[in-house]
């Protein structure tokens, strides 16, 4: 008696999910379905193959490698693939802003401005223009440390500020004549 097998066959291959970065394992594929056997999964070509869905956490690209395993009546399928992206996150930025309301008056004193209400993750690295002693005008900038891995950059804009001179102008009379 001879027992001739099938080919199985991917009935629904396995698609990408849309996903963007969490901190979390994330399931990177929704499963597909197979006939002959069982699908299995693996993030690489020759690696070691399950019937998990394979998950990514990072940022990134992945490539997620599947097929069907034959059961005793059917032959393995061919190897296929594809390509799925976790996609950066981006900070909560709503709540934070230069610590400057309206100018400064001059007092002869350091006046200096900062960024506040930053989001966990996210702390300054620096400042450019944010501290001054005299009457003018000056712009602050910030440059933020973050997870550039996973994250997109976050924007403050620079801001102009004033430090406003504490004196009104008045005239003079010496002598009858104008100063």
């Amino acid at each position: 008696l001879t027992v001739l097998t099938g080919n199985s066959v991917v009935e629904a291959a396995p698609t990408a999910i849309e996903l963007t970065y969490t901190g979390t394992a994330q399931n990177l594929v929704n499963g597909g379905t197979a006939y002959g056997g069982t699908l299995v999964y693996s993030l690489t070509k020759d690696g070691q193959y399950t019937e998990t869905i394979p998950q990514g956490t990072n940022a990134g690209e992945y490539k997620v490698w599947y097929y069907v395993q034959g059961d005793a009546n059917h032959s393995d399928s061919a190897k296929a693939s594809l390509d799925v992206i976790i996609a950066k996150a981006s900070y909560d930025m709503t709540g934070t802003k230069w610590n400057y309301t309206e100018p400064f008056r001059y007092d002869g004193t350091e006046h200096t401005i900062q960024v506040i209400g930053l989001p966990n993750g996210v702390t300054v690295s620096g400042y450019t223009g944010n501290t001054a002693m005299v009457a003018g005008d000056y712009t602050a900038g910030v440059t933020l440390d973050y997870d550039r891995a996973n994250y997109n950059e976050p924007v403050i804009e620079d801001l102009d500020w004033q430090i406003v001179n504490n004196w009104t102008p008045t005239e003079y009379t010496v002598n009858g004549s104008g100063w």
